[in-house]
């Protein structure tokens, strides 16, 4: 009967050094991941994709998943920014509104498309010696111009590709509020890679028929005087022309180099970005103008009058 009096408080002391057991745990975590919105999650980073998301195993064993846009910081405890250079959820400065700003998208060929860059990919490939690290971007489809991409105000990576060809990646464009135009030009290299695959063509055929033609050469007898006084000795004497081998050979080899770099160069491109501006609308509310100087620059003029 003694004992049963005492158990109560043996579970409650259990319960205690639990739960003290737990928060010790949570406070000697590795890892921390502050969020934008005030709040910190302690435990051990599973997964940190650089511009996407983040993902972190708590004390209990739970995991929490948090985009990478909602995250302050991810990273080592120790590392962890004092909480003075946080900004707190009331501090923080407010999120751009995309919906004040207003970008059109042009281009100087029909079909072409928007991206912007989304994040990084990382691949382990194998080099003669040793593994290498080659990293590549992914991007995130827009628009086709001409159009209206939402974008907020800010810094952004773009890039831009037509049909059947990879994005190009253009210096980054700082899109400003309000209303404004994107132009794009884009310089197709694809008749320098055309001309190059023929010029290949072209040298290899070239280059095989010199071989060829000096190979086979040239034939002629050599005759020799007999010792007993007969007919003269005759041999026929074939000769390659080293002149056209050497010729077919260099024709091949500079054709095929010269064609490998005209194929490989890729195409350019460039983004500008300018204020949309508005022209005003004149109408004949002014003072009329007569004679000369009713025309403009171009030598027209149009006044209305109400």
């Amino acid at each position: 009967m003694r004992a049963l009096r005492f158990l109560p408080a043996a579970l409650v002391a259990s319960a205690i050094l639990c739960f003290a057991a737990s928060a010790g745990a949570a406070d000697t975590a590795p890892d921390v991941v502050l969020l934008k919105n005030g709040g910190m999650v302690r435990g051990a980073i599973q997964e940190l994709v650089p511009g996407q998301s983040v993902e972190i195993i708590l004390a209990d064993g739970s995991r929490r998943h948090y985009a990478a846009s909602d995250v302050e910081y991810a990273g080592a405890a120790e590392r962890m920014p004092a909480a003075s250079a946080r900004p707190t959820p009331s501090a923080a400065a407010p999120a751009p509104d995309a919906s004040a700003t207003r970008l059109r998208f042009e281009a100087d060929v029909p079909d072409l498309r928007l991206h912007e860059r989304s994040g990084t990919v990382e691949a382990t490939v194998y080099a003669r010696n040793g593994l290498a690290t080659a990293l590549g971007a992914t991007y995130t489809d827009l628009c086709s111009a001409p159009c209206e991409p939402t974008l907020a105000p800010g810094q952004h990576t773009l890039a831009v590709s037509i049909p059947g060809r990879r994005p190009i990646e253009v210096p980054p464009v700082v899109v400003p509020p309000g209303a404004s135009t994107l132009k794009a030009v884009y310089d197709s290299r694809a008749g320098v890679r055309v001309a190059g695959a023929l010029l290949g063509l072209g040298s290899l055929v070239g280059g095989t028929v010199l071989i060829v033609l000096g190979a086979i050469g040239t034939t002629h007898q050599e005759c020799e005087a007999s010792f007993v006084g007969g007919e003269p000795f005759c041999l026929d004497r074939h000769e390659i022309d080293a002149t056209l081998l050497v010729t077919g050979v260099a024709l091949t080899v500079v054709g095929t180099v010269a064609s490998f770099a005209m194929m490989s160069v890729g195409d350019h491109a460039a983004l500008r970005i300018a204020p949309m501006t508005l022209r005003p609308l004149r109408t004949g509310l002014g003072p009329k103008r007569e004679g000369a100087d009713a025309l403009g620059a171009s030598g027209l003029g149009l006044s209305l009058a109400f």
